[in-house]
């Protein structure tokens, strides 16, 4: 996601507007704050609905300004004021330890190492590190003790201790696991001692897409060569171009939203919702879930996946050339073991299951059951809604992602 910010050709008037707004939240934090004492009433107002204790979200806008909120006790709080320079940070949910991770990346002129911060459930800062690889996409847990880490702009893979029991190691870089040469990971796969580092599919020179790729290798073997594989579908030979976002099912396998244009429609392309898969034996695999011609829809965004990672909710978006984030047309969830889309366009906007086994959706749009900038709590059935209205001091931006457990 870093690469499209730089991508930008305006900056709109409600980006303007919210970076003023953002001013007074970043006063003094340069190198980042806590958020206690600070401005309370920045990650929302009223009381919240229980099943959301304990969740973590980011607010804000892009190459701006973001804070990281929480829900604790039914109340709405402000845990970190992010550094003016952290551009479109990752926010990540340990499944092992249900831990919160941030991972704060700094890019353009600014551009510099990757800082990573774990929280406790509680919103406590428990270690950090600051000298991840830079422009890190993707994290994931590879057992109880280490996890890997992937590093965008020098194809930097490496192990980090990631240890639940000894918190102060924890973040802890190794070396890097296997030299890739001039490549752009954005995500990782793991089965077994095969990895699969996907190179997102676009030319950082020319910019323009192109198909996206993998390359597999074997972690210790006696053959360390490197197999690239194009990420294609092989029953319709449809292929993935600018792969920009990413959702780990588990270590092995994944969700690839592709949207082969930046500017607006661009006639003969396809936007692409791709499944990809690293076998045991080390194949990689790729299956095409869903398409739509790209001078009809222009982006699809992957906003979440159930508790069982078997269905994925997605949103179908018209872009221009100065409307990169784009409006929404059409929403639903795919089911992966059949390949069937549903549409349900009563929330439209980033959605996290939860421990209960609803769903709360944070609506980036106005909808059939839902305004924009409303919270909707829903029952596992996505039946029932309870809708608050937190009032949000800035732009909703991302639920926390779940890391899988190994």
């Amino acid at each position: 996601m870093a690469l499209r910010l730089n991508l930008f050709r305006n900056i709109s008037v409600l980006i303007l507007l919210v970076l003023g707004i953002a001013t007074t939240l970043l006063v003094g934090c340069e190198n980042g704050s806590n958020g206690a004492g600070k401005n309370e009433s920045a990650c929302g107002t009223g009381q919240f609905t229980s099943e959301a204790n304990g969740l973590f979200w980011i607010l804000g806008t892009p190459t701006t300004a973001n804070i990281l909120c929480s829900v604790q006790s039914n109340e709405l709080k402000l845990v970190q004021t992010l550094n003016p320079e952290s551009r479109d940070p990752l926010l990540l949910h340990d499944s092992a330890t249900g831990q919160t991770l941030l991972v704060e990346r700094f890019s353009g002129r600014t551009a510099r190492p990757t800082r990573a911060t774990w929280y406790s459930s509680s919103g406590e800062v428990l270690t950090q590190r600051g000298d991840w690889p830079q422009n890190v996409y993707n994290v994931m847990r590879i057992s109880q003790a280490h996890g890997v880490v992937t590093g965008f702009d020098f194809a930097d893979l490496r192990k980090f201790i990631w240890s639940g029991s000894e918190v102060s190691v924890t973040g802890n870089t190794e070396s890097t696991i296997q030299p890739l040469g001039k490549f752009n990971p954005i995500l990782t796969l793991k089965n077994g001692e095969w990895f699969a580092a996907i190179d997102g599919g676009y030319d950082l020179i020319k910019f323009n897409a192109k198909d996206a790729k993998a390359l597999v290798f074997r972690e210790g073997g006696s053959d360390v060569s490197v197999v690239e594989k194009t990420v294609s579908d092989s029953s319709n030979g449809m292929t993935c171009k600018n792969a920009f976002q990413t959702v780990a099912l588990n270590n092995s396998k994944a969700i690839l939203s592709c949207n082969p244009q930046y500017f607006g429609p661009l006639a003969g392309e396809f936007v692409t919702l791709f499944e990809v898969e690293l076998t045991a034996q080390g194949n990689f695999n790729a299956r095409k879930l869903l398409s739509r011609a790209s001078d009809d829809i222009q982006r699809i965004d992957v906003w979440g996946i159930n508790s069982k990672a078997d269905e994925v909710f997605v949103g179908f978006k018209k872009t221009t050339p100065d409307d990169y984030q784009g409006k929404v047309v059409e929403s639903g969830w795919v089911s992966l073991a059949d390949v069937r889309y549903a549409v349900d366009n009563r929330f439209q906007g980033p959605v996290r299951a939860l421990a209960s086994g609803g769903f709360i959706y944070a609506c980036q749009s106005n909808s059939e059951a839902c305004r924009a900038g409303d919270v909707a709590v829903v029952d596992e059935n996505r039946s029932q809604a309870k809708i608050q209205s937190p009032e949000f001091s800035l732009p909703f931006f991302s639920f926390a992602t779940s890391v899988p457990a190994p």
